[in-house]
């Protein structure tokens, strides 16, 4: 801590120590940063850092939890997110059945390459045909439903994404025990 010196205030070490954690958020290049946005789509700044913080933090940790209030727009922060990534690279977005022909629409709007949209209840399908190795990053809408390690749900779905860059979606991420959280990470 060279930089301390006795005559900073608290305020003054507060503020420093905010810069330092922050300081890759705040020196990004925010006004920069590729998207593509379709046409009649608003350009939200709280969805641009959401989609630059979640792709920091999978090159980090090879996942991320984007989880937000209903009707905020995470599906659109991941199909920017999607984006963000090479286009060469496959990708999977793991939804349930009533949103696979949502998934599918915006994707396509989007202009995402290489992306497969499967219903939570087709995993077993997919684990089974054992065609789960092309894919580098695999997206879990209604994360939350995976929660209960004890399920076949869930040995399929940890042995889709066992190596992969995970990327878990949920707008009620609220569960009752802590172990429910843990199973999902």
């Amino acid at each position: 801590l060279s930089w301390m010196r006795s005559d900073i205030t608290p305020y003054e070490l507060y503020l420093k120590t905010l810069y330092e954690f922050f300081k890759e958020e705040i020196n990004s290049d925010k006004e920069h940063f590729p998207t593509l946005l379709p046409e009649g789509y608003m350009r939200l700044q709280y969805q641009l850092d959401a989609v630059m913080q979640a792709k920091q933090k999978i090159e980090a940790y090879n996942g991320v939890f984007i989880s937000d209030v209903v009707g905020l727009g995470e599906t659109y922060i991941c199909a920017m997110l999607a984006n963000a990534f090479p286009r060469a690279t496959y990708k999977l977005i793991i939804c349930p059945p009533v949103l696979v022909d949502y998934w599918t629409e915006v994707l396509k709007e989007f202009d995402v390459a290489r992306c497969d949209v499967i219903s939570l209840g087709k995993i077993d399908q997919l684990t089974a045909n054992g065609n789960i190795d092309k894919y580098t990053y695999v997206f879990v809408d209604e994360a939350h439903r995976f929660r209960n390690s004890g399920t076949e749900a869930y040995t399929n779905l940890h042995q889709i994404c066992r190596g992969k860059k995970v990327v878990l979606i949920s707008a009620t991420p609220i569960n009752n025990y802590n172990s429910d959280i843990e199973h999902q990470i």
